[in-house]
């Protein structure tokens, strides 16, 4: 048995190992916790890095052996020139890991982002995740097409005026991890513009409403109240996609909610996962 600590924010690039999957690309992964512990994936959101699980898995890693991943385009992860990273690509990508570490079951996670390519892992190969944890997450974006406009503007704007850390990170100061921003917003700035254009792209074009059904690992969600990305009727939909989904509900939180409650989140989590939720 050999046990992986998780690192201090300092040695978190230092740490992370390297695998080559079958679906083409280099992604970086953190390994955490007890290696005789249940195996559980994390897959981040949008424009974020594993770095963004490291509150959660304070937790995590005392009853899991963690895997959480840099999707491609992110972090030190591949980030090929492609209009789209597709969220079932990002989905083949988590199965292509767990193959690699050679995991036929596991546990999964995934936020915002990743919890769309956390609900393709689990429809395209039925019966092999255990128990799936969505967090922040949506059946589809429905942005107008002037919406997306916009987003595409304010991308290729950062490519010669980049967002300062609190344009990145609004809600930064409700976070449980103060050291969080100084050590990601340095590391985001150096990523391709290309990457958070074919990732925001791969969301808008993604439609997951007839697919969930095909989901028969046993599921629980977490939205923020306050969460300004997913509205409430994006929620609604959601829930009619999966009624027998369990349904957690945060006060006072936004959309990063596995940084405003991680230590929360993470405690539902171990009870779910491990059998004693209600």
């Amino acid at each position: 048995m050999l046990k992986y600590e998780v690192p201090a924010h300092k040695d978190w690039l230092a740490n992370l190992q390297k695998a080559k999957l079958s679906t083409g690309i280099e992604m970086a992964y953190m390994e955490m916790g007890s290696t005789d512990a249940p195996p559980l994936i994390i897959a981040h959101g949008f424009s974020d890095t594993s770095r963004s699980t490291r509150a959660l898995s304070l937790t995590l890693a005392e009853h899991f052996h963690v895997f959480a991943l840099d999707e491609r385009g992110h972090g030190q992860s591949d980030k090929p020139e492609q209009f789209a990273y597709m969220p079932i690509q990002l989905g083949a990508d988590i199965l292509a890991l767990a193959d690699y570490l050679g995991l036929d079951r596991f546990y999964l996670c995934g936020q915002s982002m990743g919890s769309m390519a956390a609900q393709s892992a689990a429809f395209t190969q039925p019966g092999r995740i255990i128990r799936l944890a969505l967090l922040s997450t949506m059946c589809r974006f429905k942005n107008s097409a002037e919406e997306l406009e916009a987003q595409r503007r304010n991308f290729r704007r950062y490519a010669t005026n980049p967002p300062t850390l609190e344009e990145e990170l609004p809600t930064a100061g409700s976070f449980a991890d103060q050291e969080f921003g100084s050590y990601f917003y340095p590391e985001m700035r150096t990523w391709p513009m290309h990457a958070r254009l074919a990732a925001w792209y791969g969301m808008q074009l993604t439609d997951n409403r007839r697919f969930l059904q095909y989901i028969d690992a046993p599921t629980i969600v977490f939205w923020g109240e306050h969460d300004d990305i997913v509205l409430p009727e994006w929620r609604e939909e959601f829930r009619a996609c999966m009624p027998d989904a369990e349904y957690v509900e945060l006060p006072g939180c936004s959309h990063e909610i596995q940084q405003e409650k991680p230590a929360e989140i993470a405690a539902r989590l171990v009870k779910f996962m491990l059998g004693e939720s209600k």
